[in-house]
């Protein structure tokens, strides 16, 4: 996990003059951009611009003001050198590319994309943005490589609002609501990542990026993904007893009705639980894996299923009797510690955010600019990098 920043010289400097570097800001920004960062690095309280500027230069708040609203035309390369630094740090193809929801809590209706609405963590209805957050994970260590902001329903439909806020407008061929929907703005920026050579071997997101469009462009994109599912998400299971001989390989056959989830796991009599083991800090958790189809087209000739939408589902139950539910698409010969990791991930890169909103600020960004906000966003994940240690 990040750890404190190195002195003067140390490869955590050089990491981010790097950074810096590839960007195409003026030396005034990159100072800029340096004072912001090492503001949310120092004290305890509150990451506002004023408390920035107090710990720097008092004169200097109205000048990190303009840098935060200035001209975004730096951000884009910026945020793509920090990904090859990630990269360079944590990727791999055992590494995981984490999406994650992050609500920061709002009073009032000004700040860009707030809106009241219910928060899925807690079921209950609150005042708040709503960002998702991209992090690089590999073997408990975390990198976010991106923040983003999706805006609800009543910003889209509200141009005043969205011109105000300096919300860009939609590309031209997109639908408006499409533009700004959180499985949307994840495509794109695995798309970005993947155009930068960002090595991951699979991406693991919360259950309501689960959907048909979702799947789909990630498959065709040949990106592997791990999702949540409830015990009653229904599939069609394996039928163990086709034999392949004298056709070709990789034939599978399934019963043609679906089963939940539960029933699928708990029908393998005789089957025992895989314990998975991550190291001696973590709790092991058993696991029971089943090979099962979401959607299967039948050929008349021989009558034979052939899997379209072939995955894994998967029960993990920890030392508690707590059991969570998970589908992927990773090949057959998978080995189900790789599966457990990429759970442990997630939860790991959930911590590590809720760390990042309190002692690096990802909460105090306290204007209404939607390049504020990015840009604000962006410092945090500089400051994760340049504080990162192995």
């Amino acid at each position: 996990m990040p750890k404190e920043q190195g002195g003067d010289g140390s490869p955590e400097d050089a990491r981010l003059d790097r950074v810096l570097a590839a960007s195409k800001m003026s030396d005034r920004a990159r100072e800029r951009t340096r004072t912001y960062i090492e503001g949310l690095c120092g004290g305890s309280g509150r990451k506002t611009v004023r408390s920035i500027a107090a710990s720097s230069r008092p004169e200097s708040r109205v000048q990190l003001q303009r840098f935060l609203t200035g001209d975004a035309c730096a951000d884009g390369p910026l945020g793509d050198q920090l990904a090859l630094e990630a990269d360079g740090l944590v990727g791999g193809d055992r590494a995981c590319l984490v999406v994650e929801d992050v609500v920061l809590p709002k009073k009032g209706t000004t700040s860009v994309g707030v809106a009241r609405r219910v928060d899925g963590a807690t079921g209950k209805r609150a005042n708040f943005q709503a960002l998702i957050s991209l992090s690089l994970a590999r073997e408990g260590q975390i990198v976010p490589v991106a923040i983003r902001l999706v805006l609800p329903r009543e910003w889209i439909d509200d141009p005043a609002k969205r011109l105000a806020a300096g919300i860009p407008e939609a590309p031209s061929d997109a639908d408006d609501q499409a533009a700004y929907e959180g499985d949307q703005i994840v495509l794109q920026e695995i798309e970005r990542l993947s155009g930068l050579k960002v090595r991951f071997g699979v991406v693991v997101a919360p259950s309501h990026y689960g959907t048909v469009r979702f799947r789909e462009t990630l498959a065709a994109q040949r990106v592997r993904w791990v999702l949540p599912i409830s015990q009653h998400d229904e599939f069609y299971q394996r039928d163990y007893t086709f034999s392949d001989q004298g056709r070709s390989r990789g034939v599978v056959k399934f019963h043609a009705a679906r089963k939940t989830a539960l029933d699928i796991i708990q029908c393998k009599k005789g089957q025992h639980m895989m314990r998975c083991r991550w190291s001696d800090k973590y709790e092991p958790v058993m696991a029971k894996i089943e090979d099962v189809s979401r959607s299967v087209m039948l050929r008349e000739a021989n009558e034979i299923a052939i899997a379209q939408d072939r995955v894994w589902i998967w029960m993990q139950v920890n030392g508690r009797g707590q059991s969570d539910w998970w589908m992927s698409n990773l090949p057959p010969n998978t080995v189900p510690a790789r599966l457990a990791d990429a759970v442990r991930n997630r939860w790991l890169c959930r911590d590590e955010i809720e760390r990042v909103k309190g002692k690096f600020g990802l909460t105090a960004y306290q204007g209404r600019s939607w390049v504020g906000l990015h840009r604000h966003a962006l410092m945090v994940c500089l400051t994760v990098l340049w504080t990162f240690k192995r």
